[in-house]
């Protein structure tokens, strides 16, 4: 009897620490659910951008570090990122996005901004320096998040076959 209350007992322990499984990740205590993953990875298929779940949450995770930063409006130049982010949003028939999408057209406003050079070095080093002292926590399905590049990163298990691509004889 004992043994099944210790058991019964870690096993509700073991629950309390798990992770939500409706969550992809956290990043700074922000949930980004597996349906956001989703329907951003549908959004970006219209637009011709078949990415894997994984490469998508990690763009999210991107996404959401930068449009913090850029709300914080500490800097002129990431400032314009937020506007940038509004006539993105513009070019579509939908006025209604959601959180998730709008976060995502901040990042692509900022790498847009970056290319061009619009930005000051302290501009890029504070979205850098946020992303690497973000607190992110990922659903082990999609890799882990390695702080020290500040990317997600596949996971290989012991178990798994490494996959090769294979191709038919001229193609």
């Amino acid at each position: 009897m004992k043994k099944l209350v210790a058991l019964a007992g870690a096993g509700l322990l073991l629950a309390a620490c798990s992770n939500d499984p409706s969550a992809a990740a956290t990043v700074n205590g922000e949930e980004i659910t597996i349906e956001e993953l989703s329907e951003t990875q549908s959004y970006l298929r219209d637009y011709g951008i078949d990415w894997e779940s994984a490469d998508v949450l990690n763009l999210l995770i991107v996404a959401e570090v930068t449009s913090d930063v850029a709300e914080a409006g500490e800097y002129d130049g990431l400032a314009d990122i937020q506007e940038q982010t509004e006539v993105l949003l513009g070019r579509d028939d939908n006025p209604e996005y959601s959180e998730t999408i709008e976060e995502v057209a901040t990042y692509i406003a900022l790498e847009q901004a970056n290319a061009s050079l619009l930005l000051t070095m302290e501009e890029l080093q504070e979205v850098s320096t946020s992303l690497l002292e973000a607190d992110v926590d990922v659903n082990p399905r999609f890799g882990e998040w390695d702080s020290e590049i500040g990317s997600l990163v596949g996971t290989e298990y012991e178990w798994q076959v490494p996959s090769t691509e294979q191709t038919l004889p001229g193609l």
